[in-house]
């Protein structure tokens, strides 16, 4: 996905990596992708209805779990571009 990411990028286009479906369902499966794909430009995780209250939490939660990592790779993507 890192790879892509950044061959999409260097089109000079705007890039959205997305997930939806079941993946997006489960708080396990969203801590995930926050902490491992997020940070490798994935935007955004569509979910039903009733399942958007807990991704948001289980989303948002990784970030204070793993708050240096994040800003850490953050940086390291910044200064790539």
């Amino acid at each position: 996905m890192q790879r892509s990411t950044q061959l999409g990028l260097s089109s000079g286009r705007p890039l959205l990596w997305g997930l939806a479906g079941e993946l997006t369902t489960d708080w396990v499966s969203m801590k995930w992708l926050s902490k491992h794909l997020a940070p490798v430009g994935l935007n955004y995780a569509s979910t039903s209805p009733e399942t958007i209250i807990q991704a948001l939490f289980a989303a948002t939660s990784t970030l204070f779990e793993n708050k240096p990592s994040i800003l850490a790779s953050a940086a390291k993507s910044a200064q790539a571009a």
